[in-house]
């Protein structure tokens, strides 16, 4: 009898740990359901001074496209501050009071106490924020205020670096066609973006200082402030035209906008158009499709690839990274520099079809 009574006893006891296992399991299996089914998508906000820019508008085609590839932990919603500081500031407002888990912010203003302000205001609600295109010694000063804030930034030096490689390289190989007086100088105009972005220090400086560092000399006969705008460098070029008088050997945009303006501009009077006696050297920098269009028929001289692709990718990848509170290059190759998370454009060249 007592034997009986022991052998109950186990069998109820086994199946006591069998119940209990078996429900352990089961709501182990739920919570992870529940989890992966409820999983958070990040909303994110995207603020750029301006979204008509056509290489901007290719930025946000490519997170687009990221979206698409991530329905499930992604949504960016563009907000359009049409280049006014006040709209830019009510929309900020706006989205630090929403529903957003990112916010990612390209100002038109980068002063220091601009900066501080914006990232204090997004600090005061936790959420976190990449700030692209802020001067080096600005983000020395700023990027103590939040832990939760990356700056990103191109290697732009190398920009200017190939752009003033596409001037020397056709100097050197056809400097007749260029040097129309013959003074062995390359008179040229300069189309800037904002003075206040690092992207246009670097771009103008290394530029000329390239096409300087191959042994030609230059003379600088118009240095414009453009502001990335193709009809602000068309109209600037047409009255340049008018004041140098055939003097304008080469133009040197920092974007391809620019470029293309300067383009129009140059076909009013009758160059650029084919006719190789008549035309003047003009680069640019994006990569755009209709620059490309340009280049191959013969009526812009080339220009420096920046994929919009590479800029989107590396967003999307900080964004979450920082969402998750995550090291901002986590299980990247990115590099940071002096503060700054470095864009890894590779910056190509495009000179025409048969030349790339």
């Amino acid at each position: 009898m007592k034997i009986l009574s022991k052998a109950v006893s186990l069998t109820l006891v086994a199946l006591i740990i069998f119940t209990l296992t078996s429900t352990n399991n089961s709501n182990t299996y739920a919570c992870l359901n529940l989890s992966s089914n409820n999983r958070k998508v990040v909303n994110a906000a995207v603020i750029f001074f301006r979204t008509d820019d056509p290489y901007t508008m290719r930025v946000f085609e490519s997170l687009e496209n990221i979206e698409k590839e991530n329905q499930n932990k992604i949504k960016f919603t563009f907000f359009d501050p049409k280049n006014n500081i006040s709209v830019q500031n009510e929309m900020l407002d706006s989205v630090v009071r929403g529903n957003y888990d990112l916010v990612i912010l390209y100002l038109s203003n980068k002063k220091e106490n601009v900066v501080a302000d914006v990232i204090n205001r997004v600090k005061s609600k936790n959420i976190p924020l990449i700030l692209l295109n802020i001067p080096q010694n600005i983000v020395s000063k700023v990027s103590n205020l939040y832990n939760n804030v990356a700056f990103i930034t191109p290697d732009s030096k190398k920009a200017g670096v190939a752009q003033g490689k596409i001037i020397a390289d056709l100097w050197n190989s056809n400097k007749m066609d260029i040097d129309r007086n013959g003074d062995n100088i390359l008179q040229y105009i300069l189309l800037q973006g904002p003075p206040d972005d690092p992207q246009v220090v670097n771009r103008t400086k290394y530029a000329i200082s390239t096409i300087n560092d191959s042994g030609i000399k230059t003379q600088e006969l118009a240095l414009i402030n453009g502001n990335w705008l193709k009809e602000l460098a068309k109209d600037s070029v047409d009255s340049l035209l008018l004041k140098y008088n055939g003097q304008i050997e080469a133009i040197i945009a920092n974007n391809d906008a620019m470029a293309i303006g300067s383009i129009e501009a140059l076909q009013k009077y009758g160059y650029n158009t084919g006719d190789k006696s008549k035309s003047i050297v003009v680069v640019g920098i994006d990569g755009l499709p209709e620059a490309i269009d340009l280049i191959d028929k013969g009526f812009m001289t080339g220009t420096v690839i920046q994929d919009p692709n590479v800029l989107a990718e590396l967003l999307y990848a900080i964004g979450m990274n920082l969402v998750n509170n995550l090291n901002p290059i986590e299980n990247t190759n990115y590099e940071i520099v002096n503060g700054e998370i470095i864009i890894p454009y590779p910056y190509d060249v495009y000179i025409g079809k048969s030349n790339n």
